[in-house]
């Protein structure tokens, strides 16, 4: 890549910044699906012919952002095998909010009153899918069903989490972040375990 294409893209990225942050500041007062090109053009201080280089519209910019992130997160996912994770899942929790703090913006968005409830559960489905393939064999048979409704407690109890965590400002470091996650975790599997 030469010196003109490198100064391109750091003028994108800029540029994809700056509306990422005007979406951020707009959606704290309504829904993103209420935003307008005008509306997030004149806030971002750029012209509506700008934002149509990247994007078609609002929808298509929330789906590129959403893909994108969702990516991410199973990405996380995918780099480490149940092996590596040995029944602790803190170095795997800790990636996953450090994947968070990395795209705290769009994340506090998404996951917030006024983001899309769309994303949200697909990011609930990657946590439960996640925990199901992984802990199904380590539960007793008798309390197999209802294994389903605590995925289901478990992944909604997750995001919230994380997001009251995006939401207060990150204070808490991405290691302790996974330890409470960790704990509140095993004290829930611990009614479902074939060891009990």
């Amino acid at each position: 890549m030469d010196k003109n294409e490198k100064k391109i893209d750091r003028r994108i990225s800029k540029t994809k910044n700056q509306i990422t942050i005007a979406l951020a500041a707009i959606a704290k007062e309504k829904s993103v699906f209420d935003i307008s090109v005008k509306e997030l053009t004149d806030k971002a201080n750029i012209n509506r012919g700008t934002f149509y280089l990247h994007y078609q519209d609002i929808y298509d910019m929330l789906e590129k952002i959403e893909i994108k992130l969702l990516e991410d997160f199973k990405t996380v996912i995918e780099n480490r095998t149940f092996d590596e994770i040995n029944g602790c899942p803190v170095p795997l929790i800790a990636e996953f909010c450090e994947c968070l703090s990395k795209n705290a913006l769009m994340y506090t968005v998404l996951l917030g009153p006024n983001g899309d409830s769309k994303f949200v559960n697909k990011t609930k489905t990657i946590v439960r899918e996640y925990w199901l393939s992984h802990w199904k064999n380590f539960i007793c048979e008798e309390k197999l069903t209802y294994f389903e409704y605590f995925l289901s407690y478990n992944s909604s109890g997750c995001i919230g989490i994380l997001n009251s965590w995006l939401l207060n400002g990150m204070n808490e470091s991405p290691k302790e972040m996974s330890l409470l996650v960790e704990n509140i975790i095993y004290e829930g599997l611990k009614y479902f375990s074939l060891n009990k």
